[in-house]
């Protein structure tokens, strides 16, 4: 499943490089510009502690210790400083989930169906499990 690993990392990087590139504006205000990503592998939607983590900035993601946090104080109105996402493989029952909090209120969670292909395994089509 390491190339399932790649795309939601991939996909995550995508997502931080836009809200660290967003100048934010005077009634949202500034999205993190900072954010921490677990990977975990296991059965369900939940529940097992992240086996990697990476903590991004300027546009790289480097390895860290599993389960490092950032902060999650509010600096202005709707966001974190910091950022958080997360993803993780049920391999058994062939889905992936990719989801992120970046303020009190403003938060995203997919699955994807995990689909064989001729290449390997690749995601099928983005359902959005919630949304806040």
């Amino acid at each position: 499943m390491e190339d399932i690993k790649k795309l939601l990392i991939e996909m995550c990087k995508e997502v931080m490089d836009g809200m660290a590139g967003d100048p934010g504006n005077g009634i949202l205000g500034t999205p993190p510009r900072v954010f921490y990503l677990d990977f975990s592998q296991g059965e369900g939607e939940s529940g097992a502690e992240p086996q990697e983590t990476y903590r991004y900035e300027n546009g790289s993601l480097e390895k860290v210790k599993p389960g490092t946090k950032g902060n999650t104080e509010p600096i202005r109105d709707s966001y974190f400083s910091e950022g958080h996402f997360c993803v993780r493989i049920d391999e058994k029952n062939r889905v992936a989930y990719l989801s992120f909090q970046v303020g009190p209120l403003f938060g995203r969670g997919y699955r994807f169906k995990i689909v064989a292909g001729e290449n390997g395994n690749t995601l099928g089509e983005e359902e959005l499990d919630w949304m806040s």
